[in-house]
């Protein structure tokens, strides 16, 4: 399995690497966690399954509901308790007001 990588440059020049994984998107109103979404490769979710099922075993519907209605807050929140399950470092939101991708960096190194 390859690890899902998100790279921060600076004109065209590698910065910083990340190892992440994508929790969701977010298309206008609308949610969906990455762990029901086969547009997201499967390397870039493949510990997403820990969160559903961590939600099953805590009974937490949000957490398994594949669609949720979007609004400003909903990524944050989404994206919270993933980052704690995976040990992430941070978190990264990728996109524009309509659409985006929320991410949990799960370990960084400065690039060469």
């Amino acid at each position: 399995m390859q690890n899902a990588k998100l790279i921060f440059s600076t004109d065209g020049t590698k910065k910083l690497v990340c190892t992440m994984q994508v929790v969701g998107t977010h298309h206008g109103n609308s949610w969906e966690w990455s762990w029901g979404n086969p547009d997201v490769p499967i390397e870039c979710r493949i510990l997403m399954d820990q969160v559903r099922d961590f939600g099953k075993e805590k009974g937490w519907d949000r957490l398994m509901t594949l669609f949720l209605h979007h609004d400003q807050f909903t990524g944050w929140e989404c994206v919270s308790i993933p980052s704690h399950l995976l040990d992430g470092m941070g978190v990264y939101r990728c996109g524009g007001d309509d659409d985006a991708v929320w991410v949990v960096i799960t370990a960084c190194e400065v690039a060469e």
